[in-house]
């Protein structure tokens, strides 16, 4: 026998969902600054290339974190497309005279259905569509490229 929800719980669990999805992207992006960016240390990260110009040898040191891309995706957009079988509805009980009733609380399950105009299904479903983008490059993390920009060296050896 499926399971019985109040109507809230079946409309908040995908957003919620998707809330906890775009959270975790976000703490890995974290996790990806500060796995490749520093050392366990704290230290920064950095390469260094040489290469020889005009019979000298220049030196180039550059953070980690300023050579690679950032993995910073987010959640453009969802749509989320179930139905919803209502089975009652029930008003809680007031200890006193109010003005307005208090709100009808639903409950129902997800109903069997339709996945798409053509298709029909015995199971009951919920189609998601998630687009992500990359995400805005946060102001912390632009403010703390600029500051490594003076982490980064030239050197000239003769």
């Amino acid at each position: 026998m499926a399971t019985v929800f109040s109507l809230h719980d079946l409309i908040a669990a995908p957003v919620v969902a998707l809330l906890d999805a775009d959270a975790n992207a976000a703490r890995r992006s974290a996790e990806f600054l500060a796995d490749y960016g520093f050392g366990s240390d704290g230290e920064l990260r950095t390469f260094t290339f040489h290469y020889a110009r005009n019979g000298e040898i220049v030196s180039v040191t550059l953070p980690a974190i300023a050579l690679i891309p950032l993995p910073a995706l987010q959640i453009k957009d969802a749509q989320f497309r179930f139905g919803v079988h209502i089975l009652d509805g029930t008003r809680p009980a007031t200890a006193r005279a109010q003005i307005q009733p208090p709100p009808l609380q639903l409950r129902g399950m997800f109903a069997r259905g339709a996945t798409s105009s053509d298709q029909t299904s015995t199971d009951a479903t919920i189609a998601v569509t998630v687009n992500v983008t990359q995400s805005d490059v946060p102001s912390g993390v632009s403010a703390l490229l600029a500051a490594l920009h003076d982490a980064s060296n030239i050197e000239v050896k003769q």
